[in-house]
Order: structure tokens, then C-alpha cells, then sequence
């Protein structure tokens, strides 16, 4: 990925058009340089003999190289890369080398060597190749990913954060070598000082009084609303300036209605879930009882005033689907229309003949409930050259037409819409939902409109409608929400860019969540529940000087464990846990600690049967060795009866069927036994867990 990403940037620096004029500006002396300048801090090995660049100057007249080194080795695992991107002035943005020598495999992998040496490689690369970042970072991030070690930093100036300067570097664990350093950072810019700034104390009263916090109704994955109090949405973006003590607008902030809920499937997702019913279900579904037809909802669709839409646009796919939340019993179904559209002027017969010839010049797209006929959602767009000057756009004078619009489209729900201005100069009109005097979730309606015919070009709605919406008693009130939000979001000094230029400010963390819950004034996550910083990460007070000790730190530091304040080493490990912790070595990408999807994932996986699911029964030493060889992929191999030899003294006391798993494992050095011994059906600890997870990605038995 990382690959192709490169490849897409040098393709878009190649690209770069100069004129004729830049021809003899001297920029290739201006190459020479930057190329030794390069190579005077970074190594660059003999045998890369092939080399490239491009240039691109921006806007402000500011040049950039990107210089790439690649050896003529065409054999796999032979070639390696090398590219870098340095300014005009010599300061070098971005490093990368690429090996394909180096494999990536499906399961989680210990570095060779410790976090601590593999920073002490990144500090030596900023003195090396980067020192004017050098004592300016604040290392804010850091993880193990693929044997590797990444660390991310922003930019602290006079004490005091920069975020959206930033650096992210890549060490390989195993070469203690970085592969990978990225830096947003601008070493022309001007800070200004801290001398004469309002105190934290008048700053926190300025924002209270500008920019009061909004109650909000949110929806979690099991369709419970819940309360909370979070940073105004009227004023995003806005921040409290240090020097004048006044709110100030950042730069736009751009938010849509429905963005972080979903509520109607895509196009793809949509597409998947038809491909999984059969003619005979999908002609059910089609059939529903009630369910409007396609040509009564074009027929909707035509008779609505107001929208950029006309008989040049031909109906050419049209589908019926099922949606559902999670949280929802019953699904909805929806009809979508997709249009093409013809030159202006034709007849719709005309323009169905232009279509069919492949001559449109434009699409739309609309979607209905198919139970109620009500729009969900429409959009427009033509593809047509403007051959004329762009139309002057006036937001007020069209705000009373858009008013009319949705009140119409949305009877008599409009009252419970709240509009905010976003932004003025944008066609986008905004309309949030509104219950109890909270917003309600993200429900609402967006609208713009085409500033060339002052006709709507995409509308959507987005209305939660079977959910129980509590009442309001009972929450704190805004001043203390203010105060709980300022100590415990980190209300504090900050520089930021604002329109090129920066700006020192009083404004909340974005490192932690901007949410209280409405009740008891306490941080809280996307999902409503208690915030946790420490989420990710385990410290266990009870495995000093255990033989597991070892082995479970290694596991921590590579994502995989098991929550809590202690990890009992010399318990028997419940099933549960043993699967919880195992699936935490792959790739796993759903819910890592949501039990049953984690069962699902290993039945799916042939891993376990459905009938070796025991979620509170506890795990024998074979079962545990069998199920770790089945999730690395060892399965078919280990079932092939009468081809093992097992060194254990107590094979007769091994599962016949499981023998071949046991003769494995201890060849593998996955597990050792004691005194000769086996004791296959002793059960495990979840310290002898831990050690055997350890021996599989230590051994390398995981990246076979």
C-alpha cells in the first residue's frame, strides 16, 4: 500500500506542467543541488543505478524535488527503493526506502529489537538528515504494527502544541533500520509569542458566553439514545483567540447530516446484499405488499418543483432494496432511480435516443422510501463544459426558497428543524433535527442549490424514526458542563493555521473526545460509554518475576492481551479468554472483543466446530495446541493420519485425532512439556497461554 501510495505522488509529480518561459530558469543546477544534498545525509547504496525526479512549483512559487533511486533487479525480492522529496532550501519532507525482500504475513509480529532502540534510530535520523526539527517534537503516539515500530510527533514551539505541523517515522524491528518518515512542516513559518495573552481563566469565560455547548440526543449500535453535551455546532471551527481574548472563525468546517450514521446502505453494500438472495427472494422482495412502484416514484420524483431535474434525464436503472440498522428488528425498503441525462432542449423521446446512443451529458440519482413514497435523497450533476462566467451566488436571497422547500418535502417535521450556517458562501443549506430542545443525533436535512438556475441539485434526509427518546430532567446544566468539559477535554494553549497564518489560541484537545455524558458530566466515547484513555493498553501488577513475564510483556507491546488490572498467570484460562486472546495474533478486523462475532470469525474459519464452543469451560493443554495450529493454517497438515513422530513420554494419553497437532507443535518449539511429558489433558493456565502464543510469533512458526 505504501507502494502505490509513492507511485501515485511521483505519477502526480511527473506530471507537472511547466511552461516554456521555465525552461532555462535554472532549475536544472537547482536538481544538481537538492540531489547532493540528498545523498550528503542519506545513504544511497551503489547498486541503485536507475534515478528519476520531478519538480513542482506551487502556487507561491515555492519548488519541490521528489528523487527516486531503484536498482535494474527485476527478480523478486531483489529490488529495492529509495525516495525522497526536499525543498528548494534543502529540507527534506519525506524518506522512504522499499525492500521486496521484506514479507508481510497475516498474523502479528515481535520485533527484534526494543521500542527504546528503535526511537534512539529516529533521533539519530532527525540529527542526521532533519535537525531543524530537532528538539521540537512531542512524541504523542506511538505502536507496533507488521514487526515494525512506528512513532508519530507534532510540532511544540515556546511550550506550547503546533498539531498541524506533525512527523511519523517507520523503524523495522527486525533491521533496526527507518524505512518510512513523513513530515507536514513548514520551517518558513512565523510563531507568535506568548507575552500579553488573556489569562486561561477569561478565556474560558469567553467561551462559555460564544460558544455554548450543545445537548445532544446520539444513537449507539443497540439503538439506545442517549444524552450528551458536546462542542457547538453552530460554531466549529471557532476558537478563542489568546492575544484578544475574542471568538474568532477558524478556517471553514465542513460537516454533512448523516455522515457518522449511515442510516441507508451504499451503492456497493447494497449491491452485495442483493447478490446473496436468490430470483425467487428477490422477486419477494420486488412484490412487497404496499410498496410504491418504480414508475409511481418517477412520477414523484417529476412532480416535485424546485429541483434541477427536467425530461432530459432518462430513467435508465432503477432497484428496490432492504436496509436495516443494527439496531432494528424490521428493515426498510427503499426504490432508487438513477437518470442519465441528454443536451437541454430535446424532447424526452429524443433524449431517451440520445441516451440509448450514448450520448449523455449528465446523471442524477434519487431515493424513496418505498413504503411512504417520501424522498430520501437526491443529487444531480451534469458534466458539461461551463462556457460562461460563473454565476454570482447570493446564500440570503435564497434562503426563503429552500424554507419553502423542505417545509413541503418534510410536512410536519420542519418545525422540529433547527437551521445553522455553516457557511456563508457555500450553496449548502443545513437543517438538524431537533427534540426536546437537543439535537437529535444527525438527522436533518442538507439542500444546495445551482447557483447558475437557483434550483436544488442535492437534498437528503436523514430521520431516525423507531427509537424511544428520553426526556431531558434531570441533566446538568450548561455552566457545569462547560467546567467538567474544560478539566477533563484540556482546555489549553495552542497554535493553529488559520488562513496561512498562525495563530495562537485557547481551544479544547483533539487528542481526547469533545463529549460528556448529560447526566453525570463525565467523558465519554462515540458510543455513549465511559472514556477510557488506558483502553488499549494493560499493565499487570500480578506477573513480576512469573514465568510468563517475559512473554506476556512482548504480547502487550504488540496489541495482544487481555483487559484488566491483573492477568492471573495461574488460573485455568477460560475458553472465552483463550479465543479472545488468540485472535488478537491475526489480522482480525471486526469487533476484537465482542465474543460472539469472535466465535462466528472461528467456526467460519475452521477453526473450532460449532459444538467445540464453550465460552465459560476452561481449555486442556491439546485443545489449546489444536486450536493455535488450526488459526495459523495448520489444519489439513496436522489431520493426515500415521505420518507424526511425538518425542512425548505420554502419547497414549494424546487424542488420537490430535496427535498430529502434538508431534507439531513440539517440533516447532511451540511447546516444550515438563520432565518428558505432555499432560495433554492437564488444563492450561493463562500464563502457559501466553507463553505458547509467544513461542509461535517468536519462532516465526506464525509467518510460515
Amino acid at each position: 500500500m505504501k507502494k502505490f501510495i509513492a507511485t501515485l505522488c511521483a505519477m502526480a509529480l511527473i506530471f507537472t506542467i511547466f511552461t516554456p518561459a521555465m525552461a532555462n530558469d535554472g532549475r536544472g543546477k537547482l536538481l544538481e543541488e537538492l540531489i547532493l544534498k540528498a545523498k550528503s545525509v542519506i545513504d544511497i547504496p551503489q547498486e541503485l543505478t536507475e534515478f528519476r525526479s520531478s519538480m513542482n512549483t506551487s502556487k507561491e512559487g515555492r519548488t519541490s524535488c521528489w528523487l527516486n533511486w531503484t536498482n535494474e533487479e527485476t527478480m523478486p525480492g531483489k529490488r529495492i527503493e529509495i525516495s525522497v522529496q526536499i525543498d528548494q532550501d534543502g529540507f527534506i519532507t519525506s524518506y522512504s526506502k522499499y525492500l521486496d525482500s521484506i514479507k508481510y504475513t497475516g498474523y502479528v509480529q515481535i520485533p527484534e529489537i526494543s521500542k527504546d532502540q528503535a526511537k534512539a534510530k529516529v533521533d539519530e535520523f532527525i540529527d542526521r538528515v532533519v535537525p531543524q526539527i530537532k528538539g521540537q517534537i512531542h512524541w504523542n503516539y506511538s505502536h507496533t504494527s507488521d514487526g515494525s515500530y512506528s512513532f508519530s510527533g507534532y510540532r511544540i514551539i515556546n511550550g506550547i502544541p503546533a498539531k498541524f505541523n506533525n512527523v511519523n517515522f517507520r523503524v523495522n524491528g527486525t533491521t533496526a533500520e527507518v524505512m518510512d518518515y513523513y513530515s507536514n512542516w513548514d520551517t518558513s513559518l512565523t510563531f507568535p509569542d506568548s507575552q500579553d495573552i488573556v489569562s486561561i481563566e477569561k478565556a474560558k469565560e469567553a467561551y462559555e458566553s460564544s460558544m455554548p455547548l450543545d445537548l445532544e440526543y446520539r444513537i449507539n449500535d443497540e439503538g439506545n439514545v442517549y444524552l450528551q453535551y458536546t462542542a457547538s455546532r453552530q460554531f466549529r471551527g471557532y476558537y478563542i483567540n489568546a492575544k484578544t481574548g475574542e471568538a474568532e472563525k477558524g478556517e471553514p468546517y465542513y460537516h454533512y447530516i448523516g455522515y457518522e450514521r449511515a442510516q441507508y446502505m451504499d451503492m456497493a453494500a447494497k449491491s452485495s446484499m442483493r447478490a446473496g438472495l436468490t430470483p425467487s427472494e428477490q422477486k419477494e422482495v420486488t412484490h412487497i405488499d404496499g410498496a410504491i412502484s418504480v414508475d409511481e416514484a418517477e412520477k414523484k420524483l417529476r412532480s416535485i418543483k424546485g429541483l434541477d431535474f427536467g425530461e432530459n434525464y432518462v430513467l435508465v436503472v432503477s432497484d428496490l432494496y432492504q436496509v436495516k440498522n443494527a439496531y432494528e428488528k424490521e428493515p426498510r425498503y427503499i426504490i432508487s432511480l438513477s437518470f442519465e441525462k441528454a443536451e437541454d432542449g430535446l424532447s424526452h423521446e429524443d433524449a431517451k435516443k440520445k441516451i440509448a446512443d450514448g450520448e449523455g451529458v449528465g446523471h442524477a440519482y434519487a431515493q424513496f422510501d418505498a413504503m411512504t413514497g417520501e424522498l430520501i435523497s437526491f443529487s444531480t450533476y451534469s458534466y458539461i463544459p461551463k462556457t460562461k462566467e460563473e454565476a454570482k451566488f447570493n446564500k440570503a436571497e435564497s434562503k426563503d426558497m429552500v424554507d419553502e422547500f423542505v417545509g413541503k418535502m418534510t410536512s410536519d417535521r420542519f418545525t422540529k428543524l433547527k437551521y445553522i450556517e455553516e457557511d456563508n458562501e457555500s450553496p449548502g443549506y443545513s437543517y438538524y433535527r431537533v427534540e426536546n430542545g437537543a439535537y437529535f443525533d444527525f438527522d436533518g436535512v442538507t439542500v444546495s442549490i445551482n447557483p447558475e438556475n437557483k434550483k436544488i441539485n442535492n437534498y437528503n434526509l436523514t430521520w431516525n424514526k423507531k427509537v424511544q427518546i428520553p426526556g431531558v430532567e434531570n441533566v446538568i446544566d450548561s455552566q457545569s458542563a462547560h467546567a467538567a468539559m474544560f478539566e477533563q477535554a484540556k482546555f489549553n494553549l495552542e497554535y493553529i493555521l488559520n488562513k496561512d497564518e498562525v495563530v495562537l489560541v485557547y481551544k479544547l484537545s483533539d487528542e481526547l473526545p469533545n463529549m460528556l455524558d448529560a447526566f453525570t458530566g463525565k467523558l465519554i466515547d462515540g458510543f455513549g460509554k465511559p472514556y477510557d484513555e488506558n483502553e488499549n493498553k494493560a499493565e499487570y501488577s500480578d506477573i513480576e518475576g512469573h514465568f510468563s513475564e517475559a512473554a506476556v510483556k512482548e504480547l502487550i507491546n504488540v496489541g495482544v492481551f487481555l483487559k484488566g488490572d491483573t492477568f492471573e498467570p495461574d488460573s485455568n484460562v477460560l475458553q472465552k479468554d483463550f479465543v479472545s486472546f488468540l485472535v488478537k495474533v491475526g489480522n482480525y478486523y471486526y469487533s476484537r472483543d465482542n465474543i460472539e462475532e469472535i466465535y462466528n470469525y472461528l467456526v467460519n474459519s475452521e477453526v473450532m466446530t460449532q459444538e467445540e464452543i464453550n465460552p465459560e469451560g476452561t481449555v486442556t493443554r491439546e485443545d489449546a495446541v489444536k486450536y493455535v495450529l488450526r488459526f495459523l493454517g495448520y489444519k489439513k497438515f496436522a489431520e493426515i493420519p500415521g505420518i507424526f513422530y511425538c518425542e512425548f513420554a505420554d502419547i497414549d494419553q494424546i487424542t488420537p485425532e490430535l496427535f498430529g497437532y502434538a508431534a507439531i507443535a513440539k517440533g516447532l518449539g511451540i511447546i516444550n512439556g515438563s520432565d518428558g511429558n505432555f499432560h495433554p489433558k492437564a488444563l492450561m493456565t493463562r500464563g502457559e497461554m501466553a507463553v505458547i502464543i509467544y513461542n509461535c510469533l517468536k519462532t516465526g512458526v506464525a509467518s510460515q
